[in-house]
């Protein structure tokens, strides 16, 4: 049954927009709250994907919430002083036979 193309959008606006609310959304969630097929949800889904408005999961949707967040490459090579500087500041303070823990991130990469 072909639907409406402004129904189709409209439907695909607002299951983005759930999705932005929510922060994940199930295809079980969105089937049943659109009375959609889990195999239109997939599609739907897919459209807003390939929009970029969405990140697929396996079984839902993210919202894109760290779209503006930097990579680690990115990061990687900004502070690149200061995070020197905590690397010589915390090795000046580790004695012989301490136990140091360093946790992941881009300062100790520095």
């Amino acid at each position: 049954m072909k639907v409406a193309r402004h129904i189709v959008e409209a439907r695909r606006e607002s299951i983005a927009s759930l999705v932005r609310q929510r922060g994940y959304l199930p295809i079980q969630v969105i089937s049943q709250r659109f009375r959609i097929s889990p195999a239109t949800a997939r599609r739907d889904l897919d459209e807003l994907v390939s929009q970029r408005l969405l990140t697929r999961t396996h079984g839902g949707a993210l919202s894109d919430f760290n779209r503006d967040f930097a990579s680690l490459a990115e990061r990687r090579t900004t502070e690149t002083e200061a995070k020197r500087l905590i690397g010589l500041s915390a090795a000046a303070m580790v004695k012989s036979g301490m136990t140091l823990y360093i946790d992941a991130g881009t300062t100790p990469l520095a």
